[in-house]
């Protein structure tokens, strides 16, 4: 989060110094040329731009458009829906878990291991593999997110196996048909590598 901000500070800053710049420069070369004829709504004759009614009948000038502020308002609305990104961030993380992520027998239980350790994906994709090398008729179908059921506990981290299932997994049977089948997986975290694979 800290970068996030830095970043967002600096092109604030950046931004809102050019829009002062911008106006300072505009407002000089306005200062430095004479004021420009303007013709006049109701009898259409020209008369001078710095007046504030037409000398020729009197009519009212009109009213200078005076420069736009639009940009605050962005500022403030882009500030704001930083602020609410961070301020509602339900989930920060905590020390154990930035700790987790860097060597996972720091983690605290077997939901850190699966969530922040980064070891589940790893364990996810060799359990398919070795899934697939087991089937008998073609490759089997996974959910997006498989093999995300476990036990909870921090047996993971006591014994470095992590036991994961995939209860929504399809197989080609003999006859052709995509059955809903539960594989089991064992897969050793120090080694990296798939211990067993059991398809009901």
């Amino acid at each position: 989060m800290g970068n996030f901000w830095l970043y967002i500070i600096i092109g604030l800053t950046a931004g809102g110094c050019y829009g002062i710049y911008e106006r300072l420069v505009k407002k000089k070369s306005q200062a430095n040329q004479s004021s420009p004829l303007i013709v006049c709504s109701d009898c259409k004759k020209e008369y001078s731009g710095s007046l504030t009614q037409c000398w020729h009948c009197g009519a009212k000038s009109p009213t200078p458009k005076k420069p736009s502020n639009s940009w605050i308002i962005y500022v403030i609305a882009f500030g704001g829906i930083a602020y609410s990104y961070d301020f509602f961030d339900s989930n920060p993380e905590t020390p154990t878990e930035k700790s987790c992520k860097s060597d996972w027998k720091l983690c605290a239980n077997n939901q850190q291991i699966m969530d922040v350790s980064g070891k589940w994906e790893e364990a996810a994709a060799a359990c398919k593999v070795a899934t697939k090398a087991q089937s008998k008729y073609g490759n089997p179908d996974f959910p997006l997110y498989s093999f995300a059921s476990y036990n909870k506990g921090n047996d993971f981290i006591e014994t470095g196996v992590m036991d994961i299932a995939e209860k929504n997994a399809q197989f080609q049977n003999e006859y052709g048909v995509m059955v809903h089948t539960l594989v089991k997986c064992t897969y050793d975290i120090n080694q990296g590598k798939v211990m067993n694979i059991y398809i009901e």
